[in-house]
């Protein structure tokens, strides 16, 4: 995936649905829910054995420096019916972007000991807020620091477009994307990802 070197300001770019992102092209992903073997917690592994939740099938990924040579990028993908906060059986929709801390990190496994995982995770009840996390496997995701990150999304015409902002920051040799939809039953473990990582190929 190439990393396009955008010309716009980092301002501009934040909006979602701006006119900095028109003519930008980017790629669409095939997303698979996340295996339930493996998943840490006993109720989940039981209540799904027959098979995980089902979310979004794809997800459209754009990548792009700002003028300001911020690393950003906009995720879009479809959904009829936005989850936005928790309630009684309900969980919110998510997404995250992944990437490696090192080499080649099991993406499956949400890492390793050995092999870390690094992660930029929105829901829309954060406010704008980008949590920076980190897990070296499946159960183990802690908070990081997340200077410089922040996430604003929108929701029209039956998606959902989020974008991430790294203020000053390199652009990673790969990432893979999650998508969680709430309305599904999809949280935590239970999602839906990009089946491998993808390569970040920068413009400049």
């Amino acid at each position: 995936m190439k990393v396009i070197d955008s010309g716009e300001s980092s301002e501009s770019l934040e909006d979602p649905k701006g006119q900095a992102w028109q003519g930008l092209s980017g790629e669409t992903l095939a997303l698979e829910p996340a295996p339930v073997d493996g998943q840490p917690s006993r109720y989940v592994a039981a209540a799904y054995q027959s098979g995980a939740p089902t979310g979004a099938s794809e997800v459209d990924v754009i990548a792009v420096r700002s003028s300001g040579g911020d690393f950003m990028l906009r995720l879009s993908w479809p959904d009829g019916d936005p989850d936005i906060a928790y309630g009684e059986r309900k969980f919110p929709d998510a997404a995250a972007v992944m990437f490696p801390a090192s080499g080649d990190a099991p993406l499956q496994e949400m890492g390793s000991p050995d092999q870390p995982v690094n992660l930029w995770y929105w829901r829309p009840d954060l406010d704008g807020e980008c949590q920076a996390l980190t897990a070296t496997g499946l159960g183990s995701v802690e908070r990081a620091d997340g200077g410089g990150l922040s996430a604003k999304s929108a929701y029209d015409d039956g998606k959902w477009m989020v974008v991430f902002r790294n203020q000053g920051g390199d652009v990673p040799g790969k990432a893979a994307v999650a998508v969680w939809e709430g309305g599904a039953g999809q949280r935590g473990g239970l999602k839906s990802v990009t089946g491998s990582w993808q390569n970040l190929e920068d413009a400049q």
